[in-house]
């Protein structure tokens, strides 16, 4: 899984969100990969895991957004 990006105080909105859009769209994709695999191959504890910390990072970047959205 990648990092996370710079703190949000150390760059302007809009690159916070391009950077939050990549962030997701990446997490999406690897969740997607991972269901699909799971499907033919079942998911070890370890996958199993990593899939479920991808899902919790999902949840903040969303609740991230939505601060974004409040505030406009």
């Amino acid at each position: 899984m990648k990092s996370s990006p710079p703190q949000s105080r150390d760059m302007q909105p809009s690159e916070e969100l391009r950077n939050i859009s990549a962030e997701l769209n990446d997490l999406f994709r690897q969740q997607n990969d991972s269901l699909e695999n799971a499907v033919f191959m079942g998911m070890t504890d370890a996958q199993s895991k990593e899939f479920e910390k991808r899902h919790e990072r999902i949840a903040e970047l969303t609740a991230r957004l939505e601060q974004f959205k409040d505030a406009a």
